[in-house]
């Protein structure tokens, strides 16, 4: 879990190890553990879970077995305080990578946005923040970071400082709270927010409104049901995690041919951004070659060479969150056989 953060996103780590509740260590048992397994880790690579059904998928879920690299029993309290055993397994990541690289299926690279979660209560029709004094929000935050790190999502919450504080006015109105909320987390540089309204329904049920916001910066409410608490949350996760994984996860190509493309990115005023754009260049694997041609007046001219198409190029380019693109609608042009890509940093 992540609880404050200064970068736009932040590379999540264990993609590859995933921990299965099992009754005993009984061989049958085991193979099915080893099999849900790698289903959770496939769907943290690949972003969505739409692709399980791909048959070259279900092949691999068949073979599972193939792809660990490890495994190891362990026990530890259940939520009720009961001992439960766990079976956790770590895949061959490397391997697993190639597969889906050879037939044609998305991976979701580890640098990922971060989701900032807002929780408010409605108490006595009042609207007011859910903080870490409340033994609820202890809960939902538990549930959150359970649920982000089994789908592979950074997540995080508000500081709820003074500042923080000062900045939304909880108001009876939740499309003014949704604005206020959107103009507060600009200090924490995620475009990704979603809000939870808790109302009690019954002495037993807490339903929760689910609105969320993307780099559009406009919200839209999920699709919201009567349900228990952590149902609603693995519901709006899930959705969440589907939306922002379908974004940015990107099909590499398996041929080795490699297009040329001149990037021009502008507002790098500060050597520190040039370093950090680099940086990220020189961790995308279908780039094969970066030279700069030309660095002045806070723009950087790069020629790069990469495996990839264009369109999964800027997708892999935007995953740097303060790069956006110019030349729209177009981020890019066609000059023979070299393509110009142009952005611009943000702050």
């Amino acid at each position: 879990m992540i609880n404050s953060h200064h970068g736009m996103t932040v590379e999540v780590d264990n993609l590859n190890r995933s921990a299965i509740a099992v009754k005993s260590q009984d061989s049958d048992e085991r193979k099915q553990a080893i099999e849900k397994g790698l289903s959770e880790i496939l769907v943290r690579m690949m972003g969505t879970k739409s692709h399980l059904s791909h048959p070259a998928i279900k092949h691999l879920l068949e073979n599972a077995t193939k792809y660990v690299k490890s495994t190891r029993y362990f026990t530890k309290s259940s939520q009720n305080n009961l001992p439960q055993k766990y079976l956790e397994i770590t895949f061959d990541e490397s391997t697993i990578e190639q597969y889906l690289i050879k037939e044609s299926l998305p991976i979701w690279h580890r640098e990922r946005p971060i989701l900032l979660v807002w929780l408010i209560e409605n108490t006595d029709n009042k609207h007011q923040f859910l903080a870490d004094n409340n033994q609820r929000y202890t809960m939902i935050k538990d549930h959150f970071d359970k649920k982000g790190i089994q789908i592979g999502l950074p997540i995080a919450f508000p500081l709820l400082d003074p500042h923080d504080r000062e900045a939304v006015a909880l108001t009876s109105e939740k499309s003014m709270i949704n604005q206020a909320i959107s103009n507060a987390s600009k200090r924490y540089h995620t475009d990704f927010l979603l809000v939870g309204y808790l109302e009690k329904s019954n002495a037993d049920q807490t339903n929760i409104n689910w609105y969320f916001s993307d780099e559009k910066n406009s919200f839209s409410a999920l699709n919201n049901r009567a349900s228990p608490l952590k149902d609603s949350i693995d519901d709006a996760i899930s959705f969440i995690s589907e939306a922002i994984g379908e974004k940015f996860a990107v099909i590499i190509s398996n041929n080795q041919i490699e297009s040329r493309y001149i990037l021009t990115v502008s507002d790098l005023n500060h050597y520190t951004n040039y370093i950090r754009l680099e940086k990220q260049l020189n961790e995308i694997t279908s780039i094969k070659h970066i030279n700069l041609i030309n660095m002045s007046e806070g723009t950087a001219i790069f020629e790069i060479t990469s495996t990839a198409p264009t369109d999964q190029l800027k997708k892999l380019i935007l995953l740097n969150q303060h790069l956006k693109p110019t030349h729209n609608p177009e981020t890019y042009q066609s000059m023979g056989n070299t393509y110009s890509l142009y952005f611009s940093w943000k702050p």
